[in-house]
């Protein structure tokens, strides 16, 4: 596997990782236009809450999309959006409201009360699957085979969004956190300093990596006789302790 390394490094592996990721800057624009196109070929249902978190409204955007064509059969077929079809994009998720020093939190933020496992309900449970495998069939090619098409693409939808908005980052800049530059600037001052040994400058000597894994001397400058690092870098067998400040043997 490329680049198959964590936490333990040297600054020659650090800069060919940073300059293939470079690279691929070049293909972030095309990307994302494509990511937006399939986008808008899918769709997604924008719901409207009330006070209380019920669903009360919806329209599709745009119209002409995939899942406006879905949701369209659905309620031809009967479905109800708002009773049956349960889906939320993950910027719309369900959470518990709060609750305060007297009691704890009883409604989720759709309206739902939260429950408790366990309630006696055999006795209705074994009804309504007698009264559900008449309608078994019917059930499946009318709503649960729609139901999940449409939950489907609302989940394709969401890795979309989520990808477009990861590459748009990419190139934001060293002040916007998690974009490239800023990932860069944080890995550069880790190898410039000294107090931190996992990864270290090697002056370009060690382009595959092969001694990143030495152990920590437990004193600077003081081999104890086989492969170690300290604050200046590798220390090698036979060759005495690093130069200060080099990083080299």
């Amino acid at each position: 596997m490329a680049f198959d390394w964590l936490g333990t490094f040297n600054k020659s592996q650090n800069d060919r990782l940073f300059a293939f990721v470079k690279a691929q800057t070049d293909l972030i624009e095309g990307r994302i236009l494509h990511l937006e196109s399939e986008k808008n070929r899918i769709g997604v249902p924008v719901f409207k809450y009330d006070e209380s978190g019920v669903a009360v409204g919806y329209t599709v955007d745009p119209d002409g999309s995939y899942v406006a064509k879905l949701m369209a059969v659905y309620e031809i077929l009967g479905g109800n959006p708002f009773l049956d079809l349960t889906s939320r994009l993950s910027n719309q998720p369900v959470y518990k409201q709060e609750g305060d020093e007297t009691a704890s939190a009883q409604l989720m933020s759709n309206g739902e009360v939260i429950g408790a496992p366990g309630l006696a309900d055999a006795v209705s449970a074994g009804a309504i699957q007698s009264l559900r495998k008449y309608v078994s069939d019917t059930l499946y090619w009318r709503r649960d085979r729609l139901e999940r098409k449409i939950r489907r693409a609302l989940d394709y939808y969401d890795q979309l969004d989520m990808e477009s908005q990861l590459l748009q980052k990419m190139t934001a800049g060293e002040t916007v956190t998690g974009a490239v530059d800023f990932i860069a600037k944080t890995l550069s001052d880790l190898i410039s300093n000294p107090e931190y040994r996992a990864i270290y400058d090697d002056k370009g000597s060690d382009i595959r990596g092969d001694s990143t894994q030495a152990p920590h001397s437990a004193y600077d400058n003081a081999p104890d006789g086989g492969y170690s690092r300290d604050r200046d870098g590798l220390h090698v067998p036979g060759q005495g302790p690093p130069e200060p400040g080099t990083g080299t043997a």
